[in-house]
């Protein structure tokens, strides 16, 4: 038997290592390739490594981003790991609960109720969502801390585990994405928080227009939270054979959990104010045209109409739910500057569509005028340049040698 030991990122101590383990044996009983976890260390201090691991089945395959362009990986072979990868995805999104963040198991291991664990490390008991989540095999898991690589991988430091979650609604997940968790991590400043507040001040907006793609239902899907091709291993012909790292798994709102596996995430090109895009027109998709890119829109068109065969519903809200995910990529940004950014990108083009008579291309968004977005920028300006020189970025040189 071949094993496989993998070494745990040293942040959000005990939980999200707890978590891990517990997605993969909620997913391996519903059928989806996972490798099967013998055993798993909660603590660094107690083992010889030093650090959190779990101990897990190898699974044979391929990366799939180490096969996919190669000659030898056919048309075929290719539309087999799509009808997989929609299976997979699929089985995965049908998992829900009333609650948005990670899956930890209903009882530990000592058969305990999770719930009633103190981790040494936190002031009071862990909070999480006690409601038991009934599954079709009589799985059971409760609804912890969310593992998201806002709170993993923040560049002010991790928030404590106590601010993140689990979250009640997509309103409270997306003000803990903006601010660093509930309550709040990120300085109380204009300069930390200014642009977070616009963006969700625009989301507030398209709610009280009651635009349909504006909000997630009410309750959560499980997501892999890293679906991309470096985590896929294939066959030979092109079955699926393992989905690894599910690190930052959990569940999130309903169009999030929608997010397609990066080689056929059409976002990029259908979002209209993404940080990467061009902020007057979005892709669409200009290169498939080239006939040497044909092949690109053929399996394009292939997976929708998979994914719409297989599970409509996760198809929708695939569809619809660009914009909603775009947003959590604008409150994601680690430093405020991206989320002004797709703020910017945001305004250039609705307010251009309008000018011009395509409101079509603005799919019923809320026009941004530049001019508005200006007037904001002017306002929290001023005060940004206050903060700065608060904290003793505004001095010149003579001042920092006096």
């Amino acid at each position: 038997m071949s094993l496989v030991a993998r070494v745990i990122y040293p942040r959000q101590p005990y939980w999200k290592t707890k978590a891990e383990a517990a997605v993969m044996n909620l997913v391996r009983a519903r059928n989806v390739p996972v490798p099967k976890v013998y055993q798993c260390s909660l603590t660094a201090s107690d083992n010889p490594v030093g650090a959190e691991w779990i101990l897990m089945e190898y699974m044979a395959g391929e990366r799939l981003d180490d096969v996919f362009d190669s000659p030898e990986f056919t048309m075929d072979k290719k539309k087999r790991v799509i009808r997989d990868l929609v299976q997979i995805w699929s089985d995965i999104y049908r998992i829900t609960s009333e609650r948005i963040g990670s899956v930890l198991p209903a009882n530990d291991e000592d058969g305990i109720a999770l719930s009633t664990v103190v981790y040494e490390g936190l002031k009071r008991p862990r909070k999480v969502h006690r409601l038991l989540c009934k599954f079709d095999h009589a799985d059971a898991f409760i609804v912890g801390p969310c593992h998201d690589t806002v709170f993993v991988h923040a560049t002010s430091g991790c928030p404590p585990v106590d601010n993140c979650g689990p979250f009640k609604d997509e309103d409270e997940w997306l003000s803990a994405l903006a601010f660093l968790g509930i309550p709040p991590t990120r300085p109380d400043k204009i300069i930390h928080r200014g642009a977070g507040k616009k963006v969700l001040e625009l989301v507030a907006r398209w709610r009280r227009r009651s635009l349909p793609w504006s909000r997630s239902s009410s309750r959560s899907h499980l997501s892999h939270g890293d679906f991309e091709g470096r985590n896929i291993l294939v066959s030979e012909d092109g079955r699926v054979t393992a989905l690894l790292d599910w690190e930052n798994s959990g569940l999130v709102p309903e169009l999030e959990a929608a997010t397609a596996p990066d080689r056929w995430n059409e976002d990029a090109q259908r979002c209209t104010g993404g940080m990467f895009g061009d902020p007057y027109e979005p892709g669409d998709y200009m290169h498939d045209g080239i006939p040497e890119d044909k092949e690109t829109a053929e399996l394009r068109a292939y997976f929708r109409v998979t994914l719409h065969r297989i599970n409509p519903a996760l198809f929708k809200a695939y569809w619809v739910g660009v914009e909603m995910r775009a947003i959590r990529l604008a409150l994601a940004a680690p430093y405020p500057g991206n989320t002004r950014l797709w703020l910017a990108n945001y305004a250039t083009f609705t307010s251009t569509a309008s000018r011009e008579g395509k409101w079509w291309r603005v799919n019923n968004l809320e026009v941004m005028t530049p001019k508005e977005l200006e007037k904001w920028g002017g306002q929290e300006w001023e005060t940004v340049q206050r903060e700065l020189l608060e904290e003793g970025y505004g001095q010149t040189s003579a001042e920092h040698v006096a």
